[in-house]
């Protein structure tokens, strides 16, 4: 039974983060190709120049001086394996999105039972923040969940075992938190601190060369991973080791005027129904009904601890612990953000996440004990069900409604134009050069990342300039969009005679939009 739920879960989970993974997305691209960049840097100086002299210098300081370098890293190495372009970079966030899923379930089976661990992957997993995550253009956000239950699976194991291979794992864990974001940071020192003070006692009672062992199981992994990155912050004079503007020494923190517009923006950012102006999405991950899970969790919650205290279950209390820790102090980086983005109040809801999960679960051991299994289980079936449904739902369709991916238009264009480059077809690109116009590098840059090709251009992809187009007609011809408001502005006159007809969406990137155009001859010119 257990693993046919697992099986479902796994089989839910993959068909959430691979529909419509090749669509375009409007908004948040384009800070996907930000970080792409990054990755291609790291790619070319490892694969490409092969380890020479400036290979270890370029990846050191993109992983230290790039604010997501570590993620570029990760990226890049897995690029030989999934390829360049903006589909592929999806598709190793969804590999990552998985592998964040297991790590949910393998915490939740230690923190509680193994049926814990899958309610724990439904409502979290398949909440639309992970979907969310799991379906982004870069590893950013998705290494929020990544990391962050690495370390929560490593604090259980601490205060279950008390291994020196768990101490390392946790310094391990701790340290690459670090790496990741200001909410992963604020989780750490969440975790470290509650973890510190259900292990201190036991830690003493095993005598002084088994304390020092297991601080320095702890602390020689997270040293030596993280010192690094710590070395560099204090060489910049940054006043905290985040990795955000919060760490600048220019940054002012929120004036207390501000709280309470900050705490209402909080508020929205949870919701399904959200606006995120840095996506331009609708962002959160709450929906009004399944808030009612939060009744029985919260009960369930007092229940388990109560359970635990009669039974000295210190994993039990570390959970609830970190749970109720989560949910008091996960919204603290959206509060204190300069700006409403969804990605900061993503601990909070993770915590009313797992809240949720223990309402299912408390509900199901009611049912087991009250009603008869065959009617239990089907409830029981039934619930989950419908709440991933309902999650998935949000998600995919109602959230979605806000993006204009949900178009086919610009994703069969784009299809179109990589079948003819791969089919070695010639296409046009008009790259205009001089004021108002965008710079060949980057438009070139953008194009490699639509088409997949890292290094170099096909040779049958020709840039040509206005005085080119004489002679039309030249039929799909890529246009970058603002480049081509230029030109149907009349800021910038073509060629006498030469007319766009049937322009299409190539890409519909907020920032980096393309369309193919059709030039022809006027009528009046034969």
């Amino acid at each position: 039974m257990y693993l046919l739920c697992l099986l479902a879960l796994t089989v839910a989970s993959l068909a959430a983060r691979l529909v419509y993974i090749d669509s375009y997305p409007f908004g948040f691209s384009q800070h996907a190709v930000v970080h792409a960049e990054n990755r291609r840097r790291i790619y070319e100086a490892v694969f490409i120049n092969n380890w020479d002299s400036q290979t270890w210098t370029t990846v050191r300081d993109i992983i230290l001086q790039v604010q997501h370098g570590p993620q570029s890293l990760v990226e890049a190495l897995l690029t030989p394996l999934f390829g360049f372009g903006f589909t592929e970079s999806r598709l190793i966030v969804t590999t990552l999105g998985i592998l964040s899923l297991a790590l949910i379930v393998a915490w939740g089976t230690v923190a509680i039972n193994r049926w814990f661990g899958l309610l724990a992957g439904l409502t979290i997993g398949m909440a639309p923040y992970a979907l969310y995550f799991s379906r982004y253009g870069d590893s950013e956000h998705v290494n929020i969940y990544l990391h962050g239950f690495l370390l929560l699976y490593a604090a259980q194991r601490v205060v279950q075992r008390g291994f020196f291979r768990d101490y390392a794992l946790l310094g391990l864990a701790s340290a690459l938190s670090l790496y990741v974001y200001a909410t992963n940071q604020m989780l750490c020192g969440l975790v470290i601190g509650i973890v510190g003070l259900f292990q201190i006692l036991p830690v003493i009672r095993n005598g002084w060369l088994g304390a020092l062992g297991r601080v320095l199981s702890f602390l020689v992994p997270a040293l030596l991973t993280a010192g690094p990155m710590i070395n560099q912050y204090l060489k910049s004079g940054r006043s905290l080791l985040l990795r955000t503007p919060y760490g600048s020494p220019n940054y002012e923190f929120s004036q207390s005027a501000a709280l309470p517009s900050r705490i209402a923006s909080l508020w929205n950012e949870l919701f399904v129904q959200g606006r995120d102006p840095w996506f331009a999405r609708s962002g959160g991950s709450l929906n009004d009904h399944t808030l009612l899970l939060l009744i029985p969790g919260v009960i369930t919650m007092v229940i388990l601890l109560a359970r635990s205290r009669r039974t000295d279950s210190r994993s039990l209390q570390l959970f609830c612990a970190i749970t109720a820790a989560l949910v008091i102090f996960g919204g603290l980086p959206a509060i204190l953000s300069p700006e409403p983005v969804i990605r900061r109040a993503v601990l909070l809801a993770i915590g009313l996440d797992i809240v949720k999960a223990l309402g299912i679960y408390g509900l199901a051991l009611l049912m087991l004990r009250k009603t008869p299994k065959l009617l239990a289980y089907t409830a029981i079936s039934a619930l989950s069900v419908t709440y991933t449904a309902y999650d998935w739902n949000s998600f995919l369709f109602h959230s979605r409604a806000y993006d204009s991916s949900s178009g086919n238009s610009p994703v069969a264009t784009i299809r179109y134009v990589r079948d003819l480059v791969r089919n070695g077809k010639e296409v046009v690109v008009l790259l205009p050069q001089g004021p108002g116009f965008l710079v060949k590098d980057d438009f070139t840059f953008f194009l490699k990342f639509d088409l997949g090709y890292p290094k170099e251009l096909p040779a049958s992809i020709r840039i040509v300039d206005l005085p080119d187009l004489t002679a039309a007609p030249l039929t799909n011809v890529i246009v970058p969009f603002t480049n081509y408001q230029q030109i149907s502005s009349r800021a910038t006159p073509l060629p006498k005679g030469i007319t766009p007809a049937n322009v299409r969406t190539f890409s519909n990137r907020q920032g980096e939009t393309f369309v193919l155009v059709d030039f022809v001859q006027s009528p009046q010119q034969g």
